[in-house]
């Protein structure tokens, strides 16, 4: 309600219309670098779909921009049994130029789109496993990886580097459903060397999964093993 009022006193809606035309082409080169049917293929990987899926882009959405980098926040709404999901997503460059609108970078938009939205399939079934990872949550209180992963991103809770490790592994999975294995070669090295150390056994781990889709049609009955 409070988001409502505010949209209706700042009259929100007059701002959108007022730069619609800034919008679109800042959605028509952020469309330029999304993995096409990248939905069906995260829909195939993790064996379930939502009623639709959404990208907001936020060109003022303040982020430090360093080497390409960029924020994504996933969301959902519901309504019933219907499920919507949205990406959020901050500009991953710098504009220098009037014709640029800051999501000109292929790594950033498809990292970080089929990233959030992989949340929404992820982080449940992590919450719902909570008693399983809790018989490690020491390893990671007592390491030095908590530490390091707080330093990355702000991954200070046990069960959100899980999720996080996850959400990335899918990330790969996907790519190479997709038959992109330079993607796949790049998210990999780009995530271990943010510190991302368990992606290679879950990597072999999630062969499994792949070999036995009748055993496991979705990847909330495998994310137990």
């Amino acid at each position: 309600d409070e988001l409502a009022d505010f949209y209706k006193v700042e009259n929100i809606d007059r701002f959108f219309k007022e730069n619609r035309s800034f919008y679109k082409s800042a959605e028509k080169e952020f469309d330029q670098q999304i993995p096409k049917g990248f939905a069906k293929a995260m829909e195939k990987y993790y064996g379930e779909k939502f009623n639709s899926y959404t990208v907001l882009l936020s060109p003022v959405m303040m982020w430090p921009i360093d080497d390409g980098e960029g924020r994504g926040i996933g969301a959902k709404t519901e309504v019933g049994n219907k499920v919507d999901i949205y990406e959020i997503a901050s500009p991953f460059v710098r504009v220098t130029q009037p014709d640029q609108y800051g999501y000109d970078n292929q790594f950033q938009a498809r990292f970080l789109t089929v990233h959030e939205f992989g949340h929404s399939f992820v982080n449940k079934e992590v919450y719902k496993n909570k008693e399983n990872i809790d018989r490690f949550k020491s390893l990671f209180e007592e390491s030095k990886l908590k530490e390091t992963m707080i330093k990355t991103g702000g991954y200070g809770d046990y069960q959100t580097c899980v999720a996080e490790h996850l959400v990335r592994l899918g990330e790969i999975e996907i790519a190479l459903l997709q038959n992109d294995q330079e993607r796949a070669d790049k998210l990999l090295a780009y995530h271990l060397k943010n510190n991302f150390i368990f992606l290679p056994q879950l990597l072999g781990k999630i062969k499994e999964y792949n070999n036995d889709r009748k055993k496991y049609p979705s990847f909330r009955m495998f994310v137990p093993k």
